[in-house]
């Protein structure tokens, strides 16, 4: 093994553990006390099925990057590719709206080989097929509740529509202002056009390398997607596991649902991971 190679599993390693650490750390900093305080006292076997699910998270991730990665024809490490999730995950839980995930993502797929396309464009597919997941998982969760407890969720409706309504006249007008830019009989800043050919270009770059994804076949289709959902499974039921040992037995389609619910709304609080400490009325 040569230097650089040492080198990079060191860093590597750095990176794991230092993720893991903030992972812990970060949502006792931002208001975790209390909860922290009763994780302590559960009993072995609820600590058990919480790092089990947790680690299937880690797992499922990590194996459906490294599946994409090595469609694209880049070999990286296990314990690398690991790496990267685990520093997205972090970069989703500490930015406010999760942007620092993306970035993160496509800077660490970088770092282990990927071109700039191919972990745009990986990065654009692992957020994709959580939209899939969630798209049909919601559905289907919410349809196996009761009607009774459907309506008590309908006041979170009327935020969630404003929130999209404004994101999606955000992209309305960035679209608007690239078709602009790239329209050479209209007068434009030179500086915008020449950001917008750019970005044309590596769309273009980006587009081939979805190709190449999307080209997997049925069997590379269906490990990405089966990872996806034993990815999200371990990530929602942490929670209704831990209500579980805490002796609430609650339905998992309810925790599942108010969780995706309550998490995207958290997103967009511009509070980093969307946390803020409990008032002590």
């Amino acid at each position: 093994m040569n230097a650089a190679s040492a080198k990079g599993i060191s860093g590597a390693k750095l990176l794991i553990a230092f993720a893991l650490l903030a992972t812990i750390c970060v949502p006792i900093f931002l208001g975790g006390t209390e909860t922290f305080g009763a994780l302590l006292r559960f009993p072995p076997a609820g600590y058990i099925s919480i790092v089990a699910l947790v680690v299937l998270n880690w797992l499922a991730r990590t194996l459906k990057l490294q599946i994409m990665l090595r469609q694209l024809l880049v070999h990286a490490p296990f314990a690398r590719v690991l790496g990267v999730s685990l520093a997205a995950d972090f970069g989703f839980m500490v930015t406010p709206a999760g942007i620092g995930g993306y970035a993160a993502s496509v800077y660490f797929l970088r770092r282990i080989g990927a071109s700039t396309s191919s972990a745009a464009a990986i990065t654009a597919a692992d957020q994709l097929l959580d939209v899939i997941f969630f798209m049909l998982a919601v559905p289907v969760a919410g349809i196996s509740l009761s009607w009774s407890v459907m309506p008590r969720m309908t006041s979170i409706g009327l935020p969630m529509a404003l929130i999209a309504c404004l994101a999606l006249s955000i992209l309305w007008v960035v679209w608007r202002t690239y078709r602009l830019a790239l329209d050479d009989s209209r007068r434009c800043p030179r500086r915008l056009r020449r950001a917008a050919f750019a970005l044309r270009e590596f769309a273009r770059r980006s587009r081939t390398d979805a190709q190449l994804l999307l080209a997997g076949g049925s069997f590379f289709a269906a490990c990405i997607c089966a990872l996806t959902a034993l990815q999200q499974i371990g990530r929602y039921g942490v929670l209704w596991t831990i209500f579980a040992v805490l002796g609430y037995h609650l339905s998992f389609a309810l925790v599942f649902v108010l969780q995706t619910l309550v998490v995207q709304a958290a997103s967009w609080t511009g509070i980093p991971s969307g946390a803020a400490r409990p008032r002590s009325d």
